[in-house]
């Protein structure tokens, strides 16, 4: 598991280059790799963008300049609240297709080409989703969830 920037080691590293230190030294210091670096860098830039601040506004807030900032703003621009690592949206629909025909979530998955683990998250996703919105039971219902499966 690899520390967040807002860890006390990150804290330290981002106080470090707010100081004036070079990207270098500060990852020194502190003991940590380059990537990780620029990845604590790149997720303070993206929380002072998210908090209003304009490209040059977060980059003087971060107290670093690199061309890396033009790929991070670019990120923020054409962020679509999917993470990197997500399946493609019709892969999901294939998924729920499947489960709504009755299949099991295993079977579902299998269908959609996808582990049954993905399935057991998307379930519990929209679980989560339908609960803000609908009773327990009728949720619990919609899904097809077991007794003992979900918590009140």
């Amino acid at each position: 598991m690899h520390q967040q920037f807002d860890s006390p080691t990150g804290v330290r590293f981002l106080a470090f280059i707010r100081e004036g230190r070079s990207f270098r030294q500060s990852v020194q210091l502190i003991g940590i790799g380059k990537e990780t670096g620029y990845r604590w860098l790149r997720d303070e830039y993206l929380r002072f963008r998210g908090e209003g601040l304009d490209h040059v506004q977060a980059q003087t807030q971060l107290g670093f300049t690199s061309s890396n900032a033009e790929n991070w703003n670019e990120r923020f621009l054409n962020d679509d609240g999917r993470h990197h690592r997500q399946v493609d949206p019709t892969v999901e629909e294939a998924f729920w297709s499947s489960y709504a025909s009755g299949m099991s979530v295993g079977a579902a998955g299998a269908s959609a080409g996808v582990k049954h683990t993905t399935g057991y998250r998307w379930v519990y996703r929209r679980f989560v989703e339908l609960r803000k919105l609908s009773s327990f039971t009728q949720v619990v219902k919609e899904l097809r969830l077991l007794p003992g499966t979900s918590v009140k």
